[in-house]
């Protein structure tokens, strides 16, 4: 699979259900924070981009968003099976170019404290560690429309 046979695009609602099996299959489920819910952000000031192949399908996809001049980036996934090498690097630059572009330069992402890995890939990418905590504290059950 070449970077040519990748194409990176805003998300379409037909494909929020294969969007929904990529995540699963990338573990990036949590039963508080339900993905109808969050695609009910993209818009405005967010979107969700896909990457497709055009052999493979949909292989990838990461949401940018930013209020208050801060941008910050969710559920960047790559299909574990497509054998996409350096895709998450282009998910995560196409991202910070569409911030860009809207004038947003701060970027921010939650990361598990115990996701090494992932910590790793972001610091290659040039993300650093922040003297920040993040605290959160769960108000009540998400609320999710059936049209989502």
């Amino acid at each position: 699979m070449t970077e040519d046979t990748i194409r990176i695009r805003v998300a379409r609602a037909a494909e929020y259900e294969d969007i929904d099996r990529l995540w699963d299959r990338c573990n990036l489920t949590a039963h508080y924070d339900p993905y109808p819910r969050d695609r009910a952000f993209t818009s405005g000031s967010a979107d969700l981009f896909v990457a497709f192949d055009h052999h493979k399908g949909l292989v990838g996809s990461v949401m940018a968003g930013y209020e208050q001049g801060h941008g910050a980036l969710h559920y960047l996934a790559v299909d574990p099976s497509c054998g996409c090498a350096g895709l998450g690097r282009r998910l995560v630059r196409h991202a910070e170019d569409w911030l860009g572009a809207k004038g947003i330069w701060p970027i921010q992402l939650n990361v598990q404290s115990s996701n090494l890995s992932v910590h790793d890939f972001y610091g290659r990418l040039a993300h650093a560690h922040t003297d920040v905590v993040d605290l959160s504290r769960l108000i009540g059950e998400p609320q999710v429309s059936a049209a989502s």
